[in-house]
């Protein structure tokens, strides 16, 4: 594969993206069906990690006292956690990583993904 059609490509990472680019390989999934789902929920499954920090989409979180933003600490979601997911302003579709201190990235998702949740979320947000 050498010769004048073929040109090696070096990928690398770019310093300024603001991505990490981890492989998340550690799934937690929540018993909570979706549409009953509370940030309390949120809190006690990773419960067993500590110094805990929530990240979603942008403008994931919208919650009252803290407006819009991307990535809330335990501490400012405990006060908070009778409020439902979707009050929050999350969705079915949405992955929650969850980043805790000295153990790679996590993914948190909810066991009742299913393609009627899904749809009726997106009718919804529209």
């Amino acid at each position: 594969l050498s010769g004048p059609r073929f040109t090696t490509a070096r990928l690398k990472r770019s310093s300024a993206c603001r991505f990490d680019h981890v492989a998340i390989k550690d799934h937690i999934v929540s018993s909570t069906p979706w549409d009953q789902a509370t940030l309390r929920d949120l809190l006690d499954a990773t419960s067993h990690l500590e110094s805990v920090e929530f990240e979603v989409r942008r403008g994931g979180f919208r919650l009252p006292p803290l407006n819009t933003t991307r990535r809330l600490q335990r501490e400012h979601i405990l006060p908070l956690s009778d409020i439902s997911l979707v009050e929050s302003g999350l969705d079915p579709r949405d992955w929650v990583l969850v980043r805790s201190l000295g153990r790679p990235t996590t993914l948190l998702r909810w066991n009742s993904n299913s393609k009627n949740e899904r749809s009726a979320a997106h009718e919804n947000a529209s």
